[in-house]
């Protein structure tokens, strides 16, 4: 969770999700209102990650596994830390740290959310896919 707008935004929560969930996400709905964006991203295996953005909130970051199972990560003090050195290394080496897949599934996510916000509570499939 975190706070600003969708299209600005949403991108590095969808880096988190690709992440923590790889890629394979199939479609994806906006399910949120004007105060709150809430994304919801299905996978055809039957896994499931939301997204949201929250104005005024920090960012975070929190998963269940399993049925007992959980984390929650706050605050992400370190993430630009990392992001910034991985950066680097791209820049000194040109060898990107994140696979080519994972990508390409961020940017479809992206694409494919904002494509969304046009059609709330409607199920919209990801090109990629």
């Amino acid at each position: 969770a975190g706070g600003g707008t969708f299209p600005i935004y949403a991108i590095h929560q969808f880096e988190m999700l690709v992440m923590t969930l790889s890629s394979g996400a199939n479609r994806l709905m906006q399910c949120g209102n004007r105060n709150a964006w809430v994304t919801l991203i299905d996978y055809e295996d039957g896994r499931r990650g939301l997204i949201q953005g929250l104005p005024g909130q920090p960012f975070r970051l929190a998963c269940q596994y399993e049925r007992s199972g959980g984390v929650v990560i706050e605050p992400m003090s370190d993430f630009f830390e990392g992001f910034i050195k991985a950066v680097l290394k791209f820049f000194d080496t040109g060898q990107s740290s994140v696979p080519e897949t994972e990508t390409l599934e961020i940017i479809s996510l992206c694409e494919t959310g904002i494509k969304a916000l046009e059609k709330p509570d409607c199920w919209i499939p990801i090109p990629f896919a």
